[in-house]
């Protein structure tokens, strides 16, 4: 259980998934430098951005069908709603808040970066939150507690 007195309210320390948003905020500050770079200058460090973007979208998308598949598995026995998966309605507040932290994050540095230097290769940076997306389901798919799924389940 993580501490929610004053200072460390959004404390990881005891939460089970920590790893997982330990992994989002990493990727989060890498894409945040390499943007405020790419924004900054020309040349090498927007190409590198654009790698970076393209490298997090990539990771998302495998994190997320994997997770998707992962819930999908589990949602013959409990009952998995979107919200559940991606908002992370019945996770622990923490995990909840820096997880989705990281989503808006990630969506508002890479719009305004693209706004920064329109008809660049910054506008890559929009395809970044699905990494943050992603982080969110493979911890709910994971780690999360769902519902008692009601009625019969086929057997195969």
């Amino acid at each position: 259980m993580s501490r929610t007195d004053g200072a460390g309210r959004w404390s990881l320390d005891g939460v089970t998934g920590a790893e997982v948003v330990k992994v989002d905020v990493a990727g989060t500050v890498v894409f945040l430098i390499s943007a405020a770079a790419a924004v900054a200058s020309d040349g090498f460090l927007r190409d590198l951005f654009v790698g970076v973007s393209l490298v997090l979208f990539a990771v998302g998308t495998v994190v997320m069908a994997v997770g998707l598949l992962r819930a999908i598995g589990r949602s013959r026995y409990e009952a998995i709603s979107v919200a559940d998966l991606f908002l992370l309605t019945g996770a622990p507040r923490p995990i909840r808040w820096w997880l989705q932290s990281c989503v808006v994050v990630q969506t508002v540095g890479s719009f305004v970066a693209a706004g920064m230097r329109p008809f660049t290769g910054v506008a890559f940076g929009i395809l970044v939150p699905i990494f943050g997306l992603a982080a969110s389901g493979w911890w709910s798919a994971r780690y999360g507690t769902f519902g008692e799924r009601g009625g019969t389940v086929a057997e195969s």
